[in-house]
């Protein structure tokens, strides 16, 4: 996935947080995403960890990063 979001210029993530996780984990230690397009990342379903954001804005400095998890067990 690293290869792939710098290779095809990728601006525009969606997935769980997990998934977003694995990547930045990966990509800290492997080279980071250099020339990265990332604009926007987009998570929902769960709980992000806390230094999730801080990372992945070390690696994707212009990044914005939305968290769309919440209590919709509870909603009308």
């Amino acid at each position: 996935l690293r290869r792939l979001l710098i290779d095809a210029r990728v601006t525009a993530w969606s997935s769980a947080p997990a998934l977003l996780e694995l990547l930045v984990q990966h990509a800290d230690g492997h080279g980071g995403l250099p020339g990265s397009a990332l604009r926007l990342a987009v998570l929902g379903g769960d709980r992000p960890s806390p230094t999730l954001a801080d990372r992945l804005a070390g690696l994707v400095p212009d990044v914005r990063l939305f968290n769309l998890a919440g209590m919709t067990e509870t909603s009308y």
